[in-house]
């Protein structure tokens, strides 16, 4: 259960000064022109948009899956090398384990993951890598194969691994910000709090804003058709813009008329509803049939790991497969990796390295795991035996239209629609709250206490992330979904290098020493209370 705090509210002078111009407006109004330039010139933005995927995918791919590749490293070494034991403050850790492993498996899901794992083995099908033919059984075992790579250990843990930084930050340096430039403090000093470091701070903005309007951008489309199935209200752009809108009205009043406990309230159920939403598949599933594509999926992964991490399909003789799944997929959790990363470190206090490496990539992985286990495979089970044409729906209609009328298979299919649709709904409240919170708070030059970020601020920032979204489902496909996680990606990269170098020369070391000082500090202040108590 959620406190509610004493929360000082400022005046809307005091919040207005109070919020830092560089961050705030030039994010801002960039996200707000390149929304309006696909509104006035969609076929330029598309050609821009293919070109940009082409050049980032093509011209830096290499570096992210180098990344990723050394990411597995770093890992092994906060695990199991000394630094593991080290503990993110002195104090008892501040959730019980069971709640922590919770927040962290809700961090790990979405309404964006349940449709990955509803239809992305249909993309692989469609076009297999490593010389399988379309639609081949060969091409199905990559399928299934090939989402325990794309959201494996590697991927996912640089989650954790960011946390293990700002867990450092926030408890062992004693900083209370939420912005990526303190993390490299020590390595740019003075030049922190000047266009350098705001520089960081741009960048991981958008950042943000890419990776959740790339979200938003997928999520919407498929409430839509659900949204069509159960009232046979038409699924068009007029219907998309309406639920983006109707978030974000909900956001606003949520900000203005105090609906924060309905907030917290509706991140709890979402859990029930997506754990709902699995028993009611799990049910009706072939479990043999699931167990066993599992096993043999699971192992394919591990015998051709380093296989598929460095493909990079040069000559393009497999559609450029690599540039437009694993790049991608790299980019986008480059693009959510701080975000993710400072979440998981605040309800981290209190715990070791270890535990936050082990724990967040575990929890994580599981967590996203399961949507392809049980999501997917039954609509693997749906398309095998040829209840419907999957393909042919798929085709056609467009993945949205494939997944619902795979869901319409299951008994009492219109309960579960229901079920889901409500999912995606509430995931889509709380990730424009979530998000357009985050960014209002580093925006703002100083919160103090429990302070909160300016209403304003939340409220702009909840409609450029509405605006970003709308624009990528006026484009429609997926290529703009995935160029905005990539262009956001590949600069985000270059961020997390300096943090993660700024943490490993310059930080690590320190380790001790910062904690031998707050026990001298807080010893020094126990002294003196008692001094004047005498």
């Amino acid at each position: 259960m959620s406190k509610e705090l004493n929360v000082r509210k400022p005046t809307a002078k005091e919040s207005f000064q109070n919020i830092d111009k560089a961050l705030f407006f030039i994010p801002l109004i960039l996200v707000l022109f390149l929304s309006a330039m696909i509104f006035l010139f969609p076929d330029a933005s598309n050609k821009a948009i293919n070109w940009c995927f082409s050049v980032a995918t093509g011209s830096f791919g290499w570096a992210m899956q180098i990344f990723f590749f050394v990411n597995l490293f770093i890992m092994l070494y906060l695990i199991f090398g000394k630094i593991g034991k080290k503990r993110f403050g002195e104090e008892k850790p501040e959730f019980s384990t069971p709640v922590w492993l919770g927040m962290l498996f809700t961090g790990g899901t979405s309404a964006t993951v349940v449709y990955w794992g509803a239809i992305e083995w249909l993309n692989y099908l469609e076009a297999p890598p490593f010389g399988a033919e379309a639609f081949s059984d060969a091409g199905l075992q990559w399928a299934t194969t090939y989402s325990f790579f794309n959201w494996g250990p590697s991927s996912l843990g640089i989650y954790s691994v960011v946390g293990v930084v700002f867990g450092f930050l926030f408890f062992v340096k004693k900083k209370e910000t939420n912005r990526p430039s303190m993390a490299c403090e020590a390595l740019l000093k003075k030049r922190t709090y000047g266009w350098p470091g705001k520089l960081i701070d741009i960048v991981y903005m958008f950042g943000i804003i890419g990776g959740v309007g790339a979200s938003v951008g997928l999520s919407t489309p498929l409430l839509a058709e659900l949204l069509h199935f159960l009232f046979g209200i038409e699924n068009g752009l007029a219907l998309n813009a309406g639920l983006i809108v109707f978030w974000t009205v909900f956001f606003v009043i949520g900000v203005y008329g105090g609906l924060q406990k309905t907030m917290n309230k509706m991140s709890n159920w979402r859990m029930y509803l997506l754990i709902l939403g699995f028993l009611a598949v799990f049910i009706f599933m072939n479990k043999t049939q699931m167990l066993n594509t599992f096993m043999d999926s699971f192992g394919r992964f591990l015998d051709n790991y380093l296989q598929m991490n460095f493909y990079s399909d040069p000559y393009g003789w497999d559609g450029n497969f690599p540039q437009n799944w694993t790049i991608f997929f790299y980019a986008w959790w480059l693009a959510y990796a701080l975000n993710t990363g400072i979440f998981m470190a605040r309800i981290s206090k209190g715990r070791t390295v270890r535990e936050l490496v082990l724990g967040g990539s575990a929890i994580t992985i599981v967590a996203i795991w399961l949507h392809f286990i049980i999501l997917g495979y039954y609509s693997v089970e749906v398309y095998q035996s040829g209840l419907i044409d999957v393909i042919g729906i798929y085709q056609a209609s467009g993945p949205y239209a494939a997944i619902v009328a795979i869901w319409n298979t299951l008994p009492l299919a219109k309960v579960w629609m229901i079920v889901f649709s409500l999912l995606i709904f509430i995931s889509g409240v709380t990730v424009i709250n979530s998000t357009a919170y985050t960014l209002a708070i580093v925006s703002t030059k100083e919160l103090k206490g429990t302070e909160e970020p300016s209403k304003l601020g939340r409220v702009f920032w909840a409609l450029a992330l509405g605006a970003i979204g709308l624009a990528l489902i006026f484009l429609g496909g997926l290529k703009p979904v995935q160029t905005a996680c990539v262009a956001t990606g590949l600069l985000t990269l270059v961020i997390i290098i300096l943090i993660l170098y700024t943490f490993f020369r310059y930080d690590a070391p320190q380790w001790d020493r910062y904690m031998a000082r707050h026990k001298e500090e807080k010893k020094t202040s126990s002294d003196s209370v008692s001094d004047t108590a005498e």
